[in-house]
């Protein structure tokens, strides 16, 4: 799997672990919403270290568990 699939589904998996909708998600990372849906549906095309590292600090984690194989990255769950 690569890096970039790898990233949507973390991200994805780490949004829902954590109870937030693509919308929180996506104001948490100062992102567009479409985006957001872009990234989750594995239609980006690439992935800019900015985007790397607004979802890591929305989500808690460190950069490289979003790049990280799927047993990687922890499930830490964050109060709202």
């Amino acid at each position: 799997m690569s890096s970039l699939k790898n990233f949507a589904s973390n991200v994805r998996r780490l949004r829902v672990a954590r109870g937030l909708t693509q919308e929180e998600l996506a104001e948490r990372a100062q992102t567009g919403y479409k985006h957001l849906q872009r990234i989750e549906g594995g239609v980006a095309k690439g992935l800019h270290f900015r985007t790397l590292d607004k979802f890591s600090k929305a989500l808690g984690v460190e950069a490289w568990e979003l790049v990280c194989p799927i047993s990687g990255p922890r499930i830490i769950k964050k109060s709202r």
